[in-house]
């Protein structure tokens, strides 16, 4: 459970219209999913485990807030191997799933299309195993960890991260960003949220998404406005990935230290 602190309602006179706000980023957030169709550097999920910077979370599960996401697209030349996370060949960001302008980044090694749309990588029975596709339709996201939200100045100095939500969790995500938008009213990054993660035999690693608290606290809502405006996420979150220059015995790359770093920048802004 998040700390006290982080819900207390402020005593400042200076009263913040959140409920008509919300209702706008509410919106917004539904909008970035809407077309979803079923089929991390930071934060990493596994079989009923979740490491956070490197450190397991005991039970598998933690509370953070979602401050943003995106749409992400990868392909991997190799076979995928969660244990080391490599550069995708070919990878593409947008602000929304199923926006019909994503393309490919030119920083891209192998880039397989000149959108992902006419990409062949790209539809449905092309994956070595099953029926999805080869080339992965996941969402970037970016969150801080609720302990560190206890009041508007630890709010803005918290280090971000940095998680992937795989296809197969992404309608698991969408149903809980409808939920708390047509049900509360809510953009994510309003509430406290617990992200859970299982073994699936069918997809191997299920999460889940629970509603733990709303935030309350003026000081603190203003600060996760700011961190979460639109257009400041999406740069966060888009930035290309850098080839790392060697891989280390422990498997970290520079895209781990790249997150890091983006993370304090963020911070200190």
């Amino acid at each position: 459970m998040a700390t006290k602190t982080a819900t207390k309602k402020t005593s400042s006179k200076a009263l913040v219209p959140w409920t008509e706000k919300f209702a706008k980023y509410a919106k917004a957030a539904k909008e970035q999913t809407a077309k979803v169709v079923a089929g991390g550097v930071g934060v990493k999920f596994g079989h009923g485990t979740i490491t956070v910077g490197g450190a397991q979370i005991p039970g598998g599960k933690f509370n953070c807030i979602v401050l943003g996401v995106c749409a992400f697209n990868a392909w991997y030349r190799g076979k995928y191997d969660p244990n080391n996370i490599e550069i995708p060949d070919c990878y593409a960001f947008a602000a929304e799933m199923g926006d019909e302008d994503m393309a490919p980044r030119p920083e891209a090694e192998d880039r397989q299309s000149e959108t992902c749309a006419t990409c062949e990588k790209n539809e449905l029975g092309t994956a070595e195993n099953g029926r999805g596709k080869a080339c992965g339709n996941n969402l970037r996201v970016a969150l801080i960890t609720a302990k560190d939200a206890e009041d508007g100045e630890s709010t803005a100095a918290a280090e971000l991260a940095t998680a992937k939500f795989s296809p197969t969790n992404v309608k698991h995500w969408k149903a809980y960003v409808d939920m708390l938008a047509d049900d509360e009213g809510l953009p994510p990054w309003a509430v406290i949220t617990e992200i859970s993660a299982h073994h699936d035999d069918k997809t191997q690693i299920r999460l889940e998404f629970k509603l733990v608290e709303k935030i309350e606290d003026d000081d603190v809502l203003t600060e996760l406005e700011k961190r979460a405006e639109p257009e400041k996420m999406q740069k966060l979150l888009q930035v290309a990935f850098t080839k790392p220059i060697a891989q280390t015995a422990k498997g970290k790359t520079a895209i781990g230290k790249s997150a890091k770093f983006a993370g304090k920048k963020a911070a200190k802004r």
